[in-house]
């Protein structure tokens, strides 16, 4: 196990210090969002967090790290360490209680302790419920001299909801459920969100929390105008809760009525995953990217779909919406919210049926997305707009 090593020394003195788990991962939500807050936090003359970001990396990962760019902020200081930690898929298999997980990641939630007693942060910001934000809050309440906020960017439960082996699910569902304590705040992105944590995962409501929808950089309103082209776009892990099962169908219905459409798919599928050479001659596929290349992607699609059966928001609907390029949605989105509250209910659909799908991809391609619903989405949904609520929110000022 390497010793902490810290990218960039802590040479500002600000209001609020917040410590928080992250990961440069190409296509991640969590990733997404905490890096745009950073760069919006280094740009905003209201500046008076820092933020002190800690990657707990695998041997090999550490290609991923983003120095360059850190080295020139002032309120972004990283602590990157290596630790040759188990996999979650063979710790889940062989735990016979969340202890037992608790000891396989003990010297995980060690490294976020050690660097909490190196920051000595005034809050600690919790990005996600998997097992690495779960050591972060162990190491967090082990500390007990920071304010606690958990940002819920997914949902636990629902993402092992359709897997077939029900300990796994239940130890998953006992780690989520250590979330709810009452010194932790909690930041949803829908009120879909927050509601399925309430029901299912806690079963009582949340007091001390706020809903905030995720916002979409200003770059994809640049973005060129987009063609009319006949094909369905999909961008998403390749995982049961996203409901890929469904582009299967609707690539399979377009192919057998010769509809002329095309899908395209930017996911993470792999060789060696199930009906993966099914899907390869069905659809078209494409490596994921980075953020900032999504746009070249969304204006060569007439429409995105977001057809999962879970989202505690779904970014890239917005981005695309952006763009200028029409989306459907499943209402289990937290992102279908955003959509009513610019005024297009009615691409919040059903995704049961490719055939009623389709006909709906037709309509909308053929309408296009409505000036008034982007001016909107521009007002109210930017990066500006949202993470000055949510530093806010950090900051203790709501």
């Amino acid at each position: 196990m390497k010793k902490l090593q810290i990218v960039k020394k802590y040479v500002n003195v600000t209001d609020v210090k917040v410590l928080t788990n992250i990961r440069f991962y190409t296509v991640a939500g969590i990733a997404q969002y905490l890096s745009n807050f950073i760069r919006y936090n280094e740009r905003t003359s209201e500046a008076s967090i820092d933020i002190y970001g800690v990657d707990i990396m695998l041997p090999g990962e550490e290609q991923n790290l983003r120095t360059t760019e850190i080295a020139s902020m002032k309120h972004f200081h990283l602590l990157a360490r290596t630790i040759a930690y188990p996999s979650l898929k063979d710790v889940v298999h062989t735990a016979k209680s969340l202890d037992d997980v608790r000891t396989a990641y003990a010297s995980v939630t060690d490294a976020y302790y050690e660097a909490i007693e190196k920051v000595r942060p005034d809050v600690i910001l919790v990005n996600g419920t998997f097992f690495l934000p779960w050591c972060l809050l162990q190491a967090a309440l082990r500390y007990g001299k920071a304010r606690i906020v958990l940002h819920y960017h997914g949902v636990l439960t629902k993402e092992v909801e359709h897997w077939k082996e029900e300990d796994a699910k239940q130890l998953f569902h006992k780690m989520e459920r250590e979330f709810d304590r009452p010194e932790v705040s909690y930041v949803f992105p829908s009120r879909h969100a927050k509601r399925t944590v309430e029901r299912e995962v806690y079963n009582h409501p949340v007091r001390r929390s706020i809903v905030l929808p995720n916002p979409v950089s200003k770059s994809f309103f640049r973005a060129p105008k987009r063609r009319k082209n006949p094909v369905i776009g999909m961008v998403s892990r390749w995982t049961k809760v996203k409901n890929p099962s469904f582009l299967i169908s609707l690539a399979r219905y377009s192919k057998k009525t010769d509809s002329g459409y095309e899908i395209h798919a930017i996911t993470d599928i792999k060789p060696h995953m199930p009906d993966y050479r099914k899907v390869l001659s069905l659809i078209t596929l494409f490596s994921p990217v980075e953020n900032h290349r999504l746009p070249a992607f969304y204006r060569n699609l007439g429409v995105l779909i977001l057809p999962s059966h879970f989202e505690t928001y779904g970014n890239v609907a917005q981005e695309a919406l952006a763009t200028g390029v029409p989306v459907l949605v499943s209402s289990k989105a937290g992102v279908a919210e955003t959509l009513k509250n610019v005024g297009l209910s009615d691409w919040v659909i059903d995704f049961s049926s490719p055939e009623k799908v389709l006909e709906k991809v037709e309509e909308v391609i053929d309408a296009g997305v409505p000036e008034k619903s982007l001016k909107r989405l521009r007002a109210d949904y930017t990066n500006e707009t949202i993470y000055s609520k949510y530093a806010r929110f950090l900051r203790d000022e709501q």
